[in-house]
């Protein structure tokens, strides 16, 4: 299961250590692509696998399948013996991720589980949103049935 939120900071090589408790996850290698809200999703890639089988599902001929294929479009990742992951040079501009940098890891525990790389001002923003928006989202779940029982 990924849960938790983890601060780090890149190394000059854009590196960032996993957090111990999802490493066992990642082992068998990982996806990176772009996430939406400008992070970065990290997928165990068995699970990238499931996730990609599911959109193709989808009508390739509707304009969000094709962007969504586009958005996901992954590199493949292995852990290094620090346990550390690269994060490639195309996705650290979506992220607005440079050398050095305070990154935020969370663990999400969705559907397709997964790790969101946030830049960690970035991150702070969506976490002050959430706070003040929290009744708008509470309510637009309530609407679809969700219910904390």
């Amino acid at each position: 299961m990924f849960s938790g939120e983890f601060e780090h900071t890149l190394d000059d090589k854009c590196r960032f250590i996993v957090p111990i408790r999802f490493r066992e996850r990642l082992d068998a290698g990982a996806v990176i692509t772009r996430g939406l809200d400008g992070c970065l999703w990290i997928f165990p890639f068995g699970d990238y696998e499931t996730l990609m089988a599911q959109l193709q599902e989808l009508n390739q001929f509707t304009k969000s399948t094709r962007q969504m294929f586009r958005l996901l479009t992954g590199h493949d990742l292995r852990l290094d013996k620090q346990g550390r992951l690269l994060i490639p040079p195309s996705l650290r501009k979506h992220a607005e991720i440079e050398p050095d940098s305070e990154i935020v890891v969370v663990g999400i525990n969705a559907k397709t589980p997964h790790l969101e790389v946030w830049n960690k001002q970035r991150w702070n923003g969506v976490q002050n949103a959430l706070e003040s928006e929290s009744d708008e989202w509470s309510e637009e779940l309530a609407r679809h049935g969700f219910s904390l029982r």
